[in-house]
């Protein structure tokens, strides 16, 4: 019995470094894509535009890894942070995140200048609505992190990288900023989110280890 209660004690730290251990798959393809795909620029083109075209199955592999160690976050934060109004809204938010990950494989963007299509449209709408959801679900968790005593410190470095991330949407929707830069824009925002998580999965283990 003692020895299933620590298996389940155990499964909000397994779900946070499996969320970690994706995060950095997550990484490694992004690189792998710009070398395999120099035509795009980091600057200019949307992350997204790896989708099209040669090697663009990777870019599909890419959303479903995000997915799925959004999956897992979800999981760790669910049982790992104290239960309130926060929490709830934050899950509720970092779910839809989820979602539109897998959809984004289902449905590639259209390039610039191309014939606009329906798979397209979808593209937009989903990332548009996975950029917000994902904003409001760190924001709102990183509330509820603060409510933990030996999360203070960490509350403050995820509202940072939140705050860096929201900038990143900011000029994404700026036409004098974007100009030339919302690739590098969207990129702040989605690798920021990722890094927000890797911080917070990062500090629930380290809660974790400390009431052991």
């Amino acid at each position: 019995m003692e020895h299933e209660n620590a298996g389940v004690e155990n499964i909000p730290n397994r779900a946070a470094w499996l969320a970690i251990a994706g995060a950095m798959v997550f990484v490694i393809i992004s690189i792998l894509l710009r070398f395999f795909r120099p035509e795009f620029s980091l600057l200019s083109d949307f992350e997204s535009d790896y989708g099209n075209g040669e090697k663009g199955w990777l870019m599909g592999i890419a959303f479903l890894v995000r997915s799925a160690l959004l999956a897992s976050a979800t999981l760790a934060l669910s049982l790992g942070v104290q239960r309130g109004k926060a929490r709830a809204i934050g899950i509720f938010f970092i779910i839809f995140w989820t979602i539109g990950s897998s959809l984004l494989a289902i449905f590639p963007d259209d390039l610039r200048g191309e014939v606009v299509t329906f798979h397209g449209r979808a593209h937009n709408i989903i990332a548009a609505v996975s950029f917000l959801s994902s904003l409001c679900g760190t924001l709102a968790l990183t509330m509820a992190f603060r409510k933990v005593v030996t999360g203070h410190y960490t509350a403050r470095a995820l509202l940072l990288i939140w705050i860096v991330s929201f900038l990143g949407l900011v000029c994404m929707l700026i036409p004098s900023i974007r100009a030339g830069l919302i690739g590098l824009f969207e990129r702040i925002l989605i690798f920021g989110q990722l890094l927000w998580v890797v911080v917070s999965m990062a500090a629930l283990i380290r809660m974790k280890k400390a009431t052991e």
